[in-house]
């Protein structure tokens, strides 16, 4: 199997890419939502939200990139996610 990838894709994959503004650390829905890390990543899923994983310094946290978002409020087929 052969995969074409661009550079883009390749500092995705390393994680190097930068972070979208709208991206929320998944540490901070874990503490604001008082749930689960399983339940964070399946709300997620389940939202049509992305989950990343970005390289900060010698560490790899895991962020959400919201499906949507609207007027300072970062949201998710109508649920609010976080307010910045």
């Amino acid at each position: 199997m052969w995969i074409k990838a661009d550079k883009e894709t390749l500092k995705r994959l390393n994680g190097t890419a930068p972070i979208d503004p709208a991206c929320v650390p998944m540490r901070r829905l874990v503490t604001e939502r008082k749930q689960q890390i399983s339940e964070i990543v399946a709300w997620a899923k389940n939202e049509g939200n992305e989950i990343l994983r970005v390289r900060r310094g010698a560490r790899f946290l895991f962020y959400i990139r919201p499906a949507k978002s609207e007027g300072g409020k970062v949201v998710s087929e109508g649920s609010e996610v976080v307010s910045k």
